[in-house]
Formats: structure tokens, C-alpha cells, sequence
């Protein structure tokens, strides 16, 4: 009898499969209101698990019949929950569906690398089989099954227990089979008690009396012999025990959610990970291998929907110089796991590549952009082809990325650079940019990424045919950023009459933010955050947005409502519009010059009482401590977002 891999799927999605929801809805009536109320969450987020918990409650007192579809489906979602398996095969057990348990162990032991799974797999084994003596070698190859996928549990100890008496069970007919059960024991204790688990001391103990009982003589020599090897396990249990006591291995595996203790885990987890690595036993290369597998193993339990887990496993596996059958193994299920992960798609994609095996490649992304087409998966599968193919095959997935709903600017703008940079096809880049500016006019970042383009191209002529289209046709809130960028072309590129012309236009677009055109003329100079004159120098400039009475005249809110002679980013004296969550700036116009004097407290100094403790407990004497800098204090501030203070607060 031997376990097989699992046949369920285990995708990451978040809502039940329509057929299988309408498969578990088949017993309706003899469910509860709250049952369908709970299932009805579950078929919106099937990571709802309170809704799970009482879903299962209810079920495992009914019919298998009607608990069976609910236990399907909630182990399609969490197949790595060894204990609710358990339930399962109870129930199927409790009434009598042999085949149906047969079944269950064959899909689940491979899922659930758990020790008290197994040893209710291995009872069921020899419950089935009797005390069949024929039947004792299958038994045995069960348990040497059970030991290869939990045995370096430190929670094995129960099974290693179980294999010593079931070997010291058995009936021999003659010496020689005698000699042969005596010398199995043996060689599964010298595996048992140097393995780092619970209840080492008492393994120990079995043995030492296993030998005493059978040759004084040669039992000194072997104890003496194997009594260092045991002691090393038992100092490398205790330090290991650290790491799997504060680890937790019966969570249900959910979706990330980012929530403190779920990262908390999750560092323990990978400090584990990190310790077996590191070797501390010294084992040999093969047995190191398959302690680093067994401890991933036990991680994925936990960590299933965590796509980082998955592709660090495999690197492992690839670092050791696996097969790779082994690796696929763990890219395969990982993607079962995490079918929404562009990132493990992206990283098995990356290895079968370097075996060579490109039309498999081919397949795994066509698959992908059929169930996730977006805009990522495209291009990522585009720069694929290309490498593998050629330029003829990038521009085949170029034409498919185009025709799909997902498309975005980002496909465009790849498609182009890399006819541009990879191809050495200006002409071909060109006709790209342009025939997507025609759906992503409104782009900020396409337009720059076209500009970029035709700046490498030093090509002026279509540079300011493309500004000219954008300031006049671009939505009113894009429109000054464009004309800054068009002035600072102008400024690297232009000459000083299209310059001044250029800020003509400007000041005639937004006559009532820079009457003057002071403000174009310091943008003229201005070099990154160098500027022609001093923040407090341009504080005398005043609020362009403001009129004299202080008070905006509604047609001027209409035409400045988004013009400004800076950006966003770059305006140290924007006034923020109604409803904004940033308060305004005051004009420092108004403010008298900073001068500083000496007040002495005592008769005719009237402070306010919090002040005038605050300036008493100050120290007295020469100052020491760091003297601020004026200028960039005042730069600092007038350029920063300060939180506007809820209107309703007093």
C-alpha cells in the first residue's frame, strides 16, 4: 500500500468553484439556516475559516453522505490540514466505506507530511492485513515508507516505538530467522537513537538492555562505540526542539494577509529553515539533503499560499544539484498552490528555460496568460520569446497582448523599447509609441517614456509636435505639468526666442497664476532643486493664486483651478483646494523680520501662564545645543505636506 500524490486541485482563488458549491448544495434540506448562511460566505471567501469551523461541525454527526461533499470541499481549500483528514477518514471509516478510506490516505499522506497521519495510516495497514505472516514484509516496507517522510520528526518517537515492536513481534521458526529479526532490530535502533527527537533517553535505554540481554561483551563494545553519536543527538534535539516550540504546525494555511503575528511566523519559520541549512549536525551531503526537504516540508504546511516558500525550495533543490523531476515537483505543486503567483510562474518559467526545454516554456506562459492575462504576464512572456526565439516571435505575443482586455501602456512602451534597444529598430519603435499614444493620450507615464524616446532620437521636430498636441488636448488637471515639461524642454533644447515665446503662451493660459511671469522666469533657470533665488527671496513674490482682497473671484477658480506655474511636487506656495486633507500654507509676506531679543521675566511682562513656565524651566547660561538654520528651516516647511486639521475640531 503506498501513498500517491494528491489529484484534488488546491489553487489560490478566493471563491468555491460554481460546480463544486452546486455539488455540496445537493443536501440542502437537511442542513441548518446557519449552515447555509456560513456556506454562502465561504462560496464568496473560501479563506473565511469561522465559517468553515461551524460549516464541519455540523456535519460530522450527519450521513456521510451529506458530510462528504463539505469535507471535499474544504480540503480542496486547505489540503494540508492532517487533522480535519483525520475526521474525514474517521467518519468514512465509521461507516464502513473501506474503499473510500483506501482512497483518502493515497491523496492525503503526501499532502500532510504529519506523524500522527501516518501512524493512523500504518494501524490501518496492519488491521487490514491481520497477523498474516505472508504479509509481513509489506508491513515493513510501510513503515520504512512512514520513517522516509516523518521519521526526522522530533515527534517521531512514538513511531519508531511502534516499528521496534512490531519487528519484535514477529514469529521465527528456526535460528537462522531468529538471528535475522535480532540483527533488524538492532540496525533500526542505530537509526532510532541517533536520530534528535522526544523521548531519546528512553530509546536509549531499550537498547542498552537489547544488547545486555543477548551478550554483555559485545554490548560494552557497541555502547561504548554508539555512546558519543547518541549524546550528539541529544544535545542537537534540544537546541532543534528551540526552533519547532516556537513554530506552529496544525495552522490552517490561508492566503498572506500581512497581520503581525502571521509575519511573526513566518520569520520563525524561515529561521528554522536557516538553522537546518547551516548544518549543525555535520551531516553527510545526502542526509543534510533530506533534512532541508523534510524541514521545508513541514514550512509548506503552514506557509502553502506563501509563493516565496515555493520558489526558495526549489533554489535549494537546484543548488544541490537535484533533478529536475525533483525541482518541477516543487514548482508544480507551488503553482497548485498559489495558482495567482506571478512570481513562482515567473521563476518556473526562468528554470525550465535554463534546461533548454523552450517549447515547455512556451506552454507554461500561454497557459498563464490564458488564466491571469495581465499586463506583467504578458510582458514578461514577450522578453521570453525574444531571448528564445527571436524578434519575429516577441512581436507575435506583442499583437496578442494588444487584443486583450488587460492591456496596458506598460506593453506598449516594453514592445517599443525593445524594438528600440534590442532590436536596433528606431522606425519600428516610433510607429509603436504612436500608434499607442492614440489610447494613452492621458498617460502621464506613457507620454514621458515617448518623450524619453524621441529625446534619445534628438528628435525635436516630433518632441514639439507631441506637446503641442498634449497642453491642448490633455484633461485640465494634467495640463500644467505638460506645460512645465514643454517649457523645460524648450529650456534644454530651445532657443531663447522659442523660449520667451513659449512663456507668452503660458502666461496667456494661465493669466490670473502668473500675471508677471516671474514665476516662468525662475522655472527658466532652475536646475533640479538649484534655483535662481532664495525661498524667502520668492516669498515677496506672494501667492499668484491670490488676489488682492484675498478672496478668489469665481471665474478665476475656474481657470486656475489646476494651473499653477509649479508642480505638484515642486510649489512652495500652493494654497490646497476645498476638501483637500492638506492644510494651507501661510503667506509669509505679511510676516515682520525675524529679531532676536532679550526678555527678562519679572513686573510688566504679561505671558501666557504654559509659556511663561516653559521659557522659566529652560537653563539659564550660554547656549550650547545645535542652532538652526533659517533659511532651510523656512524651505523646509514652505515645501511640505502638513496634515489640514478636521474643520469640526475647535
Amino acid at each position: 500500500m503506498e501513498a500517491a500524490p494528491p489529484t484534488a486541485s488546491t489553487g489560490s482563488g478566493t471563491g468555491i468553484p460554481p460546480a463544486a458549491a452546486t455539488a455540496a448544495a445537493s443536501q440542502d434540506s437537511l442542513l441548518s439556516q446557519r449552515f447555509l448562511t456560513a456556506r454562502a460566505r465561504v462560496t464568496v471567501n473560501r479563506f473565511d475559516t469561522q465559517s468553515w469551523s461551524l460549516m464541519l461541525d455540523e456535519v460530522r454527526n450527519k450521513n456521510i453522505s451529506v458530510a462528504r461533499p463539505v469535507y471535499e470541499l474544504f480540503l480542496n481549500v486547505f489540503p494540508t490540514s492532517d487533522r480535519d483528514w483525520v475526521k474525514y477518514i474517521d467518519h468514512e471509516m465509521l461507516s464502513g466505506n473501506a474503499e473510500h478510506v483506501e482512497k483518502l490516505y493515497k491523496r492525503c499522506l503526501k499532502l500532510c507530511p504529519d506523524v500522527e497521519l501516518w501512524r493512523k495510516y500504518l494501524r490501518y495497514v496492519t488491521d487490514t492485513l491481520g497477523a498474516n505472516p505472508e504479509a509481513f514484509d509489506e508491513v515493513v516496507t510501510s513503515f520504512e515508507f512512514a520513517l522516509d517522510a516523518v521519521g526526522l520528526d522530533i515527534a517521531s518517537t512514538k513511531l519508531w516505538l511502534e516499528y521496534l515492536r512490531f519487528l519484535e513481534s514477529q514469529v521465527t521458526e528456526n535460528a537462522f530467522d531468529e538471528s535475522v529479526k535480532m540483527e533488524n532490530l538492532r540496525k533500526l535502533y542505530q537509526r532510532a537513537f541517533v536520530n534528535p527527537m522526544d523521548g531519546l533517553e528512553g530509546i536509549w535505554k531499550r537498547y542498552d538492555e537489547f544488547e545486555n540481554t543477548r551478550n554483555k561483551i559485545l554490548a560494552k563494545a557497541l555502547l561504548n562505540d554508539l555512546g558519543p553519536k547518541y549524546m550528539a543527538a541529544r544535545s542537537f534535539y534540544r537546541e532543534r526542539k528551540n526552533y519547532y516550540e516556537a513554530v506552529r504546525r496544525h495552522t490552517l494555511a490561508i492566503l498572506p494577509t500581512g497581520s503581525a503575528q502571521e509575519l511573526s511566523q513566518v520569520t520563525l519559520w524561515k529561521k528554522l529553515l536557516n538553522f537546518e541549512r547551516e548544518n549543525p549536525q555535520n551531516l553527510e551531503e545526502d542526509e543534510l539533503k533530506l533534512r532541508i526537504v523534510f524541514s521545508y516540508s513541514q514550512a509548506l504546511r503552514v506557509l502553502y499560499r506563501f509563493p516565496e516558500i515555493w520558489v526558495d525550495f526549489a533554489r535549494y533543490l537546484v543548488s544541490v544539484k537535484s533533478t529536475p523531476a525533483e525541482v518541477e515537483a516543487v514548482y508544480t505543486r507551488g503553482i497548485r498552490a498559489c495558482d495567482q503567483s506571478l512570481l513562482l510562474h515567473f521563476a518556473y518559467c526562468d528554470y525550465v528555460e535554463s534546461t533548454g526545454r523552450l517549447q515547455d516554456v512556451t506552454a507554461i506562459y500561454e497557459e498563464l496568460v490564458r488564466k491571469n492575462p495581465v499586463p506583467l504576464a504578458y510582458i514578461t512572456y514577450m522578453r521570453f520569446a525574444r531571448r528564445a526565439f527571436g524578434v519575429q516571435a516577441a512581436r507575435k505575443v506583442f499583437f496578442l497582448a494588444r487584443q486583450s482586455s488587460a492591456c496596458s501602456y506598460h506593453i506598449y512602451v516594453t514592445a517599443a523599447r525593445m524594438e528600440m534597444v534590442v532590436n536596433k529598430d528606431p522606425e519600428t519603435a516610433k510607429k509603436i509609441f504612436a500608434v499607442g499614444l492614440e489610447r494613452y493620450l492621458k498617460e502621464p507615464e506613457y507620454v514621458d517614456a515617448f518623450v524619453e524616446f524621441l529625446t534619445a532620437l534628438n528628435d525635436e521636430t516630433n518632441i514639439r509636435s507631441l506637446y503641442e498636441q498634449l497642453v491642448t488636448s490633455l484633461p485640465a488637471d494634467l495640463i500644467p505639468d505638460m506645460w512645465n515639461k514643454f517649457h523645460r524642454f524648450e529650456v534644454e533644447q530651445g532657443s531663447l526666442a522659442s523660449v520667451q515665446e513659449l512663456e507668452k503662451r503660458k502666461s496667456e493660459a494661465f493669466a490670473t497664476s502668473d500675471p508677471t511671469g516671474i514665476y516662468a522666469l525662475v522655472q527658466r533657470y532652475r536646475v533640479s532643486n538649484l534655483w535662481p533665488c532664495s525661498i524667502t527671496e520668492m516669498a515677496s513674490f506672494s501667492d499668484p493664486t491670490v488676489t488682492q482682497s484675498g478672496k478668489k473671484k469665481k471665474e478665476e477658480k475656474r481657470r486656475t483651478k489646476h494651473a499653477t506655474p509649479f508642480s505638484k511636487r515642486e510649489n512652495p506656495f500652493r494654497q490646497q483646494p476645498s476638501g483637500s486633507t492638506h492644510a494651507s500654507l501661510p503667506d509669509l509676506s505679511s510676516l515682520a523680520p525675524f529679531k532676536v531679543e532679550t526678555v527678562l521675566l519679572g513686573a510688566g511682562v504679561s505671558l501666557p501662564g504654559a509659556l511663561s513656565q516653559f521659557l522659566n524651566d529652560l537653563p539659564l547660561g550660554t547656549w550650547n545645543g545645535p542652532v538652526i538654520d533659517i533659511e532651510r528651516f523656512f524651505s523646509s516647511t514652505l515645501q511640505s505636506n502638513i496634515a489640514r486639521p478636521d474643520p469640526g475640531i475647535r
